[in-house]
């Protein structure tokens, strides 16, 4: 299936997150998918995105929350989650979910 901005994943049941610091303060999280013991490091923007994946929210708004918070343009933005989402799903970290919006 092809990724666009209205698609809504949801995190995998099966996945755990653990939220750090890394060396220089820095926010990362850990998603872990237990049963296949594929992991995936996030950065600052990662979370973000993620957060927006936790409250089932379509890509677009990860795409609007990164281009408010950080000083990217849209399309970066865009391309940017659009990459996260797929790596996401090849490492079965989300599944596809419908939009509480």
């Amino acid at each position: 299936m092809h990724l666009t901005l209205e698609t809504c994943l949801q995190p995998n049941p099966d996945v755990i997150v653990t939220e750090l610091t890394d060396r220089e303060g820095k926010p990362e999280a850990v998603l872990l998918n237990v049963p296949t013991h594929k992991y995936f490091s996030l950065n600052a923007t990662g979370i973000r995105i993620w957060k927006q994946l936790e409250l089932r929210q379509p890509l677009s708004a990860a795409v609007a929350d990164i281009t408010e918070a950080f000083d990217v343009s849209r399309e970066r933005a865009e391309a940017s989650v659009l990459r996260l989402a797929d790596e996401l799903r090849a490492a079965e970290l989300v599944t596809l979910g419908e939009s509480k919006a």
